[in-house]
């Protein structure tokens, strides 16, 4: 029965997400906005396709590298995890942690990670993606505050700071976490909470052992290339959102739309494990709107945006996690 409420709320409040959605839609007018849509550029849509295939090239390539830190694992292998992953987020974005489980899981099944290191490296990945998106948020927020309609100055001024204290701060953070991650007590405390199906013992140190392999990888392993690769990564989508803006007519400086991508995305994956369906759709409409594009441009610029994301992380995670399956089939080889 606890299961099952806790189905009914994930389902709630992705309903709720939708509705925010359509009733942004249905105030600026959805004939318009699907018209607008349908007149766009095709060339300049089909461009809008190669930032995100961009993007998820650039978050491969990164992720291997940090992998390598440990053992070698292709980049082809790394491409087929995060894409598998990603294609699980997106079908099932109401437990958006099932993409970052599957990559764990294979990194221990296939490439001989224990599971705790698995998930730390995971872990890595997913806090350096974070803080790349802050960084690039924070930077641009501030610069183009300057630059924003009369009133809204103070706000990304503000918004942008907090993005990079917040960045800094979690970067100072990093000695504290290695000197936490190798206190027994604390990895016994935390133990009690983690879920029975999670505690498989290491090869050395046993199941209280667990929270050093997985802060390892991001408080001693990470480093700035990772988060510069990240905020590249993150570019792309910025890239890809502005191209479909083209698409519609529309040139939007930069920083306006790195802005509307970071709340959009920010505010999507913050409420993905709840049920963040149209949460991002709605919150970049909303900055659009606030920064001065007509609504109606804004809306179709971003649901083609998204359209466009979904398509390639779909046909690709669709792919990966096929042949991921069939993988996870095989046997691994014998040492």
């Amino acid at each position: 029965m606890k299961g099952g409420y806790r189905t009914l709320l994930r389902l709630a409040a992705a309903a709720a997400g939708i509705a925010v959605l359509v009733w942004t839609i249905s105030r600026l007018g959805p004939r318009r906005v699907i018209q607008l849509g349908l007149e766009a550029d095709p060339w300049w849509l089909v461009a809008s396709l190669l930032p995100v295939l961009a993007r998820y090239l650039i978050w491969g390539y990164k992720w291997q590298r940090m992998l390598c830190r440990d053992r070698f694992v292709s980049l082809r292998d790394t491409l087929r995890m995060l894409m598998a992953g990603c294609f699980i987020n997106l079908t099932t974005p109401t437990a958006k942690l099932g993409g970052g489980v599957l990559r764990a899981a294979t990194l221990h099944k296939r490439h001989g990670f224990g599971l705790s290191t698995g998930f730390g490296w995971v872990l890595a990945d997913q806090v350096t993606n974070s803080l790349g998106g802050m960084l690039l948020f924070g930077s641009l927020a501030i610069a183009g505050g300057l630059l924003a309609p009369g009133g809204s100055v103070t706000a990304y001024v503000v918004s942008g700071s907090l993005s990079l204290l917040l960045f800094v701060a979690i970067l100072a953070a990093r000695p504290a976490s290695q000197r936490a991650a190798q206190n027994p007590k604390l990895a016994a405390f935390f133990l009690r909470f983690t879920p029975a199906r999670f505690r498989v013992p290491e090869k050395e140190g046993g199941t209280s052992a667990w929270l050093e392999p997985l802060l390892r990888p991001l408080v001693r392993q990470a480093g700035w290339s990772d988060t510069l690769m990240s905020t590249w990564s993150f570019a792309a989508l910025c890239a890809s959102n502005a191209l479909t803006l083209k698409a519609l007519g529309v040139d939007a400086p930069a920083w306006m739309v790195a802005v509307a991508v970071a709340v959009g995305y920010f505010a999507g994956n913050g409420l993905g494990p709840m049920g963040g369906i149209g949460v991002t759709e709605a919150a970049m409409t909303g900055v659009y709107l606030q920064l001065g594009i007509d609504g109606e441009v804004a809306a179709a610029g971003v649901l083609l945006h998204r359209a466009g994301y979904y398509l390639v992380g779909l046909l690709w995670g669709g792919i990966a996690l096929l042949r991921i399956g069939r993988k996870m089939a095989i046997p691994p080889p014998q040492a």
